[in-house]
């Protein structure tokens, strides 16, 4: 009597019912199916911020370095299109600049520079090249003269769930190398291609909003 009137979607152990796990199991994959994209872009921006911390960083250790033990330094942008290379084959970052200095060797062999690497999950655009006096001057070498500022742009790469996004910028402004962080006022897709690392002779420095 007493098995007649229990629920029938109460098991007689008093435990969960197939029907009701099943019921859950779905309920928490429609919820990750919805957070996912949201978690993924998050973590994606934490990477790109943190890599414009470290440039910015190894900025200005350069400036603070080569005016301290009197030495030059040339910035180069390494052109880098995709990680597929063998050398890149089994890294999930790669350097995206080539730092050369001059001046006394015991001193440069003795300097610790750090070369921020940057992720698959980001790009940048770079505008020219820099070099760094032992004067603590900064001399800009921008592939088009579209101002007179050092530019670097980062972006974000989101193929699978694509959006409109904002570039975040870096501007090092000579001959003292003051440096600014922003915004760039164009708009990007993040599920295109821009590859990994490329010189972009069209940046122009007043673009990049100060935060």
């Amino acid at each position: 009597m007493l098995d007649k009137l229990r629920p029938k979607n109460i098991s007689a152990n008093g435990g969960f019912s197939l029907i009701e796990v099943i019921s859950v199991l779905s309920i928490i994959s429609i919820l990750v199916s919805i957070t996912y994209p949201s978690l993924r872009r998050y973590f994606i921006q934490i990477e790109r911020d943190s890599y414009l911390a470290k440039l910015n960083s190894f900025l200005e250790q350069i400036k603070r370095e080569t005016r301290r033990y009197g030495i030059s330094c040339d910035l180069k942008t390494i052109e880098i299109i995709n990680f597929k290379s063998e050398v890149n084959s089994i890294s999930n970052d790669i350097k995206p600049f080539q730092l050369d200095c001059y001046g006394s060797d015991e001193i440069i062999n003795n300097l610790r520079f750090e070369v921020p690497k940057i992720t698959k999950n980001i790009f940048q655009f770079v505008s020219g090249d820099l070099t760094f006096t032992p004067k603590g001057q900064v001399y800009v070498n921008n592939k088009r003269n579209f101002g007179n500022s050092y530019v670097v742009v980062v972006g974000l790469k989101e193929q699978s769930n694509g959006f409109n996004d904002s570039l975040r910028c870096l501007l090092v402004n000579p001959p003292i190398g003051v440096i600014d962080n922003g915004i760039y006022i164009t708009k990007y897709k993040t599920q295109y291609d821009y590859g990994v690392s490329r010189y972009n002779s069209f940046l122009v420095d007043r673009f990049c909003s100060k935060k």
